[in-house]
């Protein structure tokens, strides 16, 4: 993939995240992505948010949480309001930074080192996911990514280093860096890479028999293979605007009740051709005949698109 033109993406987390670098890096140009990457000054999330240095006018931007941070210096205790007011602060500086911000903001909710079984903590953290995730459902330009959803992508055994983490406030193993960089470059894709300018589809003989240009939309034919195919549930689906879908994705509106209809005095139209014969795609002939040359204006000689 021919690399496009330099981007810029600003990045800040709540701790030491300059390990960050290489592997962001190295994902974004495996995308075919030349990108110049500003790192923010240590635990400087929140100050970036407010007064942005490394986010101000990037074309992406990356910020790093861990929810244990905000009450690092009393591991072994969870205070829930301190909790509450912090997430209110966070919630307010992101409402207020994105108008300011050029790009996307990318927020990661990174693991916390396990300490003990604390259910208050666990059930802190996982409202404050959900108030976090449903922020970004209202905000077109933040993306939040949970802990969860990490996991899932990019599983990693051991994703903590304890003695790092103690002296430098490092907390991640070398696979959990790559593993936060490539989700990283993941969701700034959209933002980075240059936009799709057309998508191209080709439904006859796909979707149903025929073409839709030849025998106009009552001619098609939509067979069993085909409405398997239709029918078919999508793997990852999006909530649809309309709670009521049709569940009938036959395109002919007046639909042949029967398929193999008995033979009739009218003899030079049939309602199902077969597409293994080659003629006309009304009556199978191996010319154009008259009962088919009113539905087309074209001339007799080329109105047969299946003629030998």
């Amino acid at each position: 993939m021919p690399a496009v033109p330099s981007r810029r993406v600003g990045v800040a987390a709540s701790f030491t995240c300059d390990p960050l670098r290489r592997w962001l890096d190295f994902w974004l140009s495996e995308l075919g992505l030349r990108v110049e990457l500003a790192f923010a000054g240590y635990a400087q999330l929140g100050r970036e948010l407010n007064r942005p240095a490394a986010y101000r006018g990037a074309d992406g931007c990356v910020a790093l949480l861990n929810f244990a941070d905000w009450q690092r210096t009393t591991p072994l205790t969870f205070d829930a309001q301190r909790f509450e007011r912090d997430l209110d602060l966070l919630c307010e500086a992101i409402a207020a930074a994105l108008p300011q911000l050029s790009g996307r903001l990318v927020l990661l909710l990174c693991p916390a080192r396990p300490v003990g079984g604390s259910a208050e903590r666990a059930a802190a953290f996982s409202s404050a996911t959900a108030r976090l995730k449903e922020a970004a459902r209202r905000e077109p330009r933040l993306s939040v990514l949970s802990v969860a959803e990490l996991a899932s992508w990019y599983p990693v055994a051991a994703p903590h280093d304890r003695l790092a983490d103690e002296l430098g406030h490092v907390p991640y193993s070398e696979p959990m860096w790559c593993a936060l960089g490539a989700a990283a470059a993941r969701l700034l894709l959209p933002s980075l890479a240059p936009p799709l300018k057309c998508v191209v589809l080709d439904c006859d003989y796909t979707l149903w028999h025929h073409a839709v240009g030849e025998v106009g939309a009552e001619g098609v034919v939509v067979e069993p293979r085909h409405r398997e195919l239709q029918e078919r549930p999508d793997p990852n689906p999006s909530p649809s605007p309309n709670p009521n879908p049709d569940p009938n994705p036959n395109p002919n509106p007046n639909p042949n009740p029967n398929p193999n209809p008995s033979p009739s005095p009218n003899r030079n139209r049939n309602p199902n051709p077969n597409p293994s014969r080659r003629g006309c795609w009304r009556c199978e002939r191996r010319a154009c005949c008259s009962a088919c040359a009113p539905r087309t204006s074209r001339p007799a000689s080329t109105r047969c698109w299946r003629a030998a």
